[in-house]
């Protein structure tokens, strides 16, 4: 397509969003066999500024909840926290709360005194954005 919107005239050509469009054609059927059947165009765009703000979407996502495990970790065998049960219960509100469930990677051990630990299985910095968002999984 050769387009480019106003507010990316000024940038150089590898820092403008870029958009793919695809064209094609898609017959639909009614829900009666007496239903004719119906031709429509179908657009398909793809926009690199989508991709982008759904990036920082993500990565906002997963500092989030990189902090609240961080806390966590801290109360974990505390007042609050004080059986796997409890810990693994709050891991996955988190996980839900902040939509991240695919990308925490967690073990629950305990200590030399039977308190119960919350670690992360790769890293003890596995918990900062940048290496959740490096998993492999995207979120």
């Amino acid at each position: 397509m050769d387009w480019t919107p106003d507010r990316g005239a000024g940038k150089p050509a590898e820092r403008r969003e870029a958009y793919r469009v695809l064209e094609d054609t898609h017959t639909l059927t009614g829900p009666r066999k007496s239903d004719p059947p119906l031709t429509l165009r179908r657009i398909l765009v793809h926009s690199t500024a989508n991709a982008v703000g759904q990036q920082a979407a993500r990565d906002k996502r997963l500092a989030k909840a990189a902090e609240d495990l961080t806390k966590l970790a801290a109360a974990a065998g505390g007042r609050h926290y004080k059986t796997r049960e409890k810990i693994v219960a709050r891991i996955g509100v988190i996980a839900a709360k902040r939509r991240v469930t695919s990308c925490l990677r967690w073990t629950v051990t305990d200590n030399e005194s039977g308190t119960p630990v919350l670690a992360c299985t790769s890293t003890p910095a596995c918990w900062t954005p940048k290496l959740l968002s490096t998993a492999g999984t995207h979120c």
